[in-house]
């Protein structure tokens, strides 16, 4: 999963650089989307914590 994450990650960035041409609506892109993922993966990695803290020591 985290994989596809990361893959989806670069796509995203990957197209927002080919969309915006100018610098002020690039970082303006890239903030937006940062605003999105930044608190998706902090969710990831709490449920991941969690499925581990559940599971016990190996």
């Amino acid at each position: 999963m985290l994989t596809r994450i990361f893959e989806n990650t670069r796509r995203m960035l990957a197209a927002i650089l080919a969309e915006h041409a100018q610098e002020k609506s690039l970082r303006e892109a890239i903030e937006a989307f940062w605003n999105y993922q930044i608190p998706g993966l902090e969710g990831f990695a709490q449920w991941v914590g969690a499925r581990q803290r559940q599971a016990g020591p190996d």
